[in-house]
């Protein structure tokens, strides 16, 4: 979950190894995410890739990065996915 108590939106990178996932521990190497409430696949990523909502577009990084509008929530799910 990622909550912004501000006046306007941010961007918040929530990390994998923030929510204990990392990906040794695992035998999987890649993790799908969902906006719950929104309904929407947000894509397949590891820890080495983020998706923008604002610009959908995917950038390098150690999680993944929502766009969060201003006294917002945002929930997500994520699932780890078989190795291929």
């Amino acid at each position: 979950m990622a909550l912004n108590r501000g006046d306007t939106a941010i961007n918040v990178t929530i990390e994998l190894l923030d929510l204990g996932l990392a990906l040794d521990d695992w035998p999987h190497h890649s993790w799908s995410a969902r906006d719950v409430w929104a309904k929407t696949d947000l894509g397949v990523f590891t820890e080495t890739v983020i998706h923008n909502l604002a610009h959908d577009s995917w950038h390098l990084s150690r999680g993944i990065t929502v766009l969060v509008p201003a006294h917002g929530v945002r929930l997500l799910r994520m699932v780890p996915m078989a190795p291929m």
